[in-house]
């Protein structure tokens, strides 16, 4: 994938000129345009997580968007397309390091992005960050699980299936008292759809829940 050009030359510089820049050279910094950038990051994934976790709610989704767009994030899609070497660094900032921070690059990121907006439009934003954003979604790193509380999220599916919340029963308890391992199950009305394991009862439902909730939906 190659990063999209912004046509309009003056769009395209201000996107890459950093305050150090801007500073020494009396000429206007990315910073309003990484406003507008973040803004239209924000929607772009919030629209694609509400598409693709159709039971995750509201904090759930708030928690996961936030991972997916941290700054360590924007800084390696900067990274990805090179846009480092391509920045207007002050010479202070040259000198150290500053094609290579984090923070330079991803704010320059998402100036780039209001950019791109304002050049081309939102569709063409979209399809450029969605196979990034589904990227890391995909790669089996379990950053949705980090963020989503299990029980909740299996929760929701039961409310939304059966109209009613499932229970949990701590089946089998093992190990010496330093080191105890807890066995959950995850019912519905009675019936048992999850079991899972814990060094504490709350992580042993939790991992119940999980099972549960991946064997109900047919989620992997």
């Amino acid at each position: 994938m190659k990063l999209p050009e912004i046509a309009n030359r003056n769009l395209r510089k201000r996107a890459l000129t950093h305050e150090s820049f801007a500073n020494e050279n009396n000429c206007p910094d990315n910073e309003r345009l990484e406003f507008l950038g973040d803004a239209v990051l924000g929607f772009i994934v919030s629209d694609l997580l509400y598409r693709t976790y159709p039971n995750m709610n509201e904090g759930d989704m708030t928690r996961l968007r936030s991972k997916l767009v941290d700054e360590s994030k924007l800084a390696t899609f900067a990274r990805q397309f090179h846009l480092g070497d391509r920045l207007y660094l002050g010479h202070g900032e040259k000198l150290f390091g500053g094609r290579d921070k984090d923070k330079i690059l991803g704010d320059a990121f998402e100036a780039y992005l209001g950019a791109l907006y304002l050049d081309s439009g939102l569709e063409t934003v979209r399809r450029f960050i969605e196979p990034l954003i589904q990227e890391i979604i995909n790669d089996g790193d379990g950053i949705a699980v980090q963020v989503v509380d299990e029980k909740n999220q299996f929760q929701q599916l039961t409310l939304a299936r059966f109209g009613i919340t499932p229970t949990y029963r701590i089946v089998n308890e093992s190990g010496p008292d330093h080191a105890r391992l807890f066995t959950a199950v995850a019912c519905v009305n009675g019936k048992e759809y999850g079991q899972g394991t814990g060094k504490r009862k709350r992580d042993a439902e939790k991992a119940a829940a999980r099972d549960a909730y991946q064997k109900l939906s047919g989620d992997p």
